[in-house]
């Protein structure tokens, strides 16, 4: 944890420069220096989830993890999300939609705004990085009973096959296969978005026709009621 912490610092300004460098703060740049620019910010951004995994397993584990719970309005907390993530997407050629079943329905739970926001993000970046050809659609919906506000978001990436879709929210378990499509993957992520969700007494599962044919991952949290 400690190492983490000052790992994290470091990277946070690495990326932050490497930012205002891209969008010209200092200057114009050739191409060929936006291009390296965008590879260092990539690979920092990556650095910084990935610490963050760590610096999350250590406090989940030492209970010290904290939860601050209020009102999270889930359909701007997903809108806004899709607007930022949806540069990533068109960067790797994939197309990107956000659905929303009932636009006049309450979206609202009550949750940790920034843990629930985690959660979805990590489900959506996985989306990218195992899709390497098609889109993702990224849908809002609430149970029946409108009791539960169900997100989810779909692909048609690489798809798991059933011994993949029974670990994949184990600890460092990843699935087959994936690093032929992206290696720096730690296996952390599913597993700090399971025991989150947890916290929020809420639902997390993944579904799969089989290898090579897509994935679903969907989130299931109490709604507050109206």
């Amino acid at each position: 944890s400690t190492v983490s912490h000052h790992l994290r610092d470091p990277l946070t300004s690495i990326q932050g420069y490497a930012s205002m460098l891209m969008e010209g703060s200092f200057g114009g740049l050739t191409p060929m220096t936006k291009e390296a620019l965008e590879k260092i910010f990539e690979s920092s951004k990556r650095l910084v989830t990935v610490i963050s995994d760590f610096l999350d397993i250590s406090n989940i584990e030492s209970g010290d993890i904290k939860y601050i719970f209020d009102d999270v309005d889930m359909k701007n907390l997903v809108d806004g999300l899709v607007l930022d993530m949806k540069l990533s997407a068109k960067r790797v050629g994939l197309k990107m939609e956000f659905v929303v079943e009932d636009d006049k329905a309450s979206y609202v739970t009550v949750g940790d705004f920034g843990k629930i926001r985690q959660v979805i993000s990590n489900l959506i970046d996985n989306s990218i990085k195992y899709t390497p050809h098609g889109g993702l659609t990224v849908k809002l919906s609430k149970t029946p009973d409108g009791k539960k506000v169900l997100f989810s978001v779909s692909d048609t990436g690489i798809g798991m096959s059933k011994d993949t879709l029974n670990k994949i929210f184990k600890k460092f378990s990843r699935a087959e296969g994936v690093s032929k499509v992206y290696t720096e993957g730690t296996g952390l992520g599913l597993y700090v978005a399971k025991e989150i969700v947890k916290k929020h007494e809420g639902r997390i599962w993944a579904e799969s026709a089989g290898e090579n044919m897509g994935s679903s991952f969907s989130l299931e949290l109490e709604a507050k009621p109206l």
